[in-house]
């Protein structure tokens, strides 16, 4: 359940299955913890588990600013300074973008938020 004060904080438009809670969908995009299984318009996307882990961390925190360092903690589990998380994140969001985004260099979902770290946009705008 999403509490708001505003209709224009639901844009991220990120919701649980009602009867699962493993299950994430974000825009055209379904995230399956348990399976470890993503979709992107119905069709199967093959991640590594670093890749799941990172589209996990942004997907759970649509419409919010992550740092490289907050996203090299969640996906692969240690801390690192900035300038090696940005260079570390910095590839696999490529990688991800390749295998989520219609064109990745320009891409919808997974937005870079220059000098601050990227956020997580379910449902890209003039589609919502």
């Amino acid at each position: 359940m999403i509490k708001t004060d505003s209709v224009d904080e639901l844009e991220p438009a990120v919701q649980l299955t009602a009867h699962n809670e493993d299950v994430i969908v974000a825009g055209d995009i379904k995230l399956d913890r348990a399976r470890h299984m993503v979709t992107h318009e119905g069709k199967p996307v093959e991640l590594t588990p670093t890749e799941f882990r990172l589209l996990e961390c942004l997907i759970t925190r649509a419409g919010e600013v992550c740092s490289p360092q907050e996203l090299v903690k969640c996906a692969q589990g240690y801390e690192t300074d900035a300038w090696g998380a940005r260079s570390i994140i910095r590839v696999h969001i490529r990688r991800l973008r390749r295998k989520l985004e219609p064109t990745p260099e320009d891409p919808q979902h997974i937005l870079n938020v220059r000098g601050v770290g990227y956020i997580f946009v379910a449902e890209p705008e003039g589609e919502a």
